[in-house]
């Protein structure tokens, strides 16, 4: 500082002076004028009403996935009795793998085991006509179980399931995935 005045140069700090000649933004802002935004999440998104719009859209939009998800399980999986029934089919080098998985509903096993189970599976084609049938029987004895067979693959896209487990009858439909 001493040197800048021997030279005769005088360095004075002066704010308004400094500020007077900045952009009109950069004066709102020293001045208090300008609207700041709000800090936080819930502040910001209810600063105002299209913000507001537009977080109930989003809350929404996430309600009627999760119903949809809900209500909308598929036809690949039923609830019989004391028992969940899920059929599963996937496309894998020229076969058609078919599974279908056989649990209690609960944790604990299940009650009146055990229980003969008989499963046909229709491969359908592509032109909605049946491929093959296969028929699997087993028993199924209260924890998981797995009925499995194979198809070759005529282009199959999607098998039917019949399942016969006591004395009711359900059927289920999965679509084959490509694997």
């Amino acid at each position: 500082m001493d040197d800048l005045e021997d030279e005769g140069l005088n360095f004075h700090y002066k704010r308004e002076e400094r500020i007077k000649n900045a952009p009109l933004l950069v004066q709102q802002y020293y001045s208090g004028e300008m609207k700041m935004i709000p800090k936080g999440l819930f502040k910001v998104i209810f600063a105002n009403r299209a913000s507001k719009l537009m977080f109930f859209a989003v809350l929404l939009l996430f309600a009627a996935v999760l119903m949809t998800n809900f209500l909308n399980s598929g036809d690949n999986i039923r609830l019989l009795s004391d028992c969940r029934m899920e059929l599963r089919s996937f496309s894998f080098e020229d076969k058609v793998y078919v599974s279908l998985c056989i649990k209690p509903r609960k944790a604990e096993k299940a009650k009146d085991v055990p229980v003969p189970v008989t499963a046909v599976f229709t491969a359908v084609n592509a032109e909605k006509a049946e491929a093959a049938t296969e028929t699997v029987e087993g028993i199924y004895n209260g924890s998981e179980y797995y009925l499995r067979t194979t198809f070759q693959d005529y282009d199959i896209i999607s098998v039917l399931g019949s399942i016969t487990y006591k004395d009711d009858e359900i059927s289920l439909k999965s679509d084959v995935k490509k694997q």
